[in-house]
């Protein structure tokens, strides 16, 4: 199995991997899931794991404080208040309420502006 799909497959069972300072990944998640095992089997391939996960976040401005995937800017991402990515998946009501910002300008004749949405944008 290759390390993308291992990678997949903690995602969804509500794993978030991200890179971390230096060399290491940042893991959170249900213990249930997390279990010493997975967490060994992680740490042994730390090397292959960041690098697969170089290449999902290669273009982005990084991964989702939420879900770990990358936060692309087309997709509806936004900066939050506190300056964390979250990406369109993870993105609430009250991100926007908080202050988020969206990572891009919409499209020239869309129905909102940057930073104002309007009703129709939530449903």
């Amino acid at each position: 199995m290759k390390v993308s799909d291992v990678i997949g497959r903690l995602r969804e069972r509500g794993v978030v991997l991200v890179p971390g300072p230096g060399d290491h990944v940042v893991v959170r998640g249900p213990d249930a899931v997390l279990t010493p095992e997975v967490r060994a089997a992680l740490s042994r391939n730390e090397a292959a794991v960041l690098a697969a996960l170089a290449v999902e976040y290669r273009g982005s401005p990084g991964p989702c404080v939420r879900c770990g995937r990358a936060a692309w800017a087309e997709y509806g991402a936004e900066r939050l208040a506190s300056g964390e990515l979250v990406c369109g998946d993870c993105l609430a009501p009250w991100d926007v309420e908080a202050g988020s910002v969206p990572l891009l300008e919409p499209a020239a004749g869309s129905a909102s502006k940057a930073g104002t949405r309007t009703q129709e944008d939530w449903s």
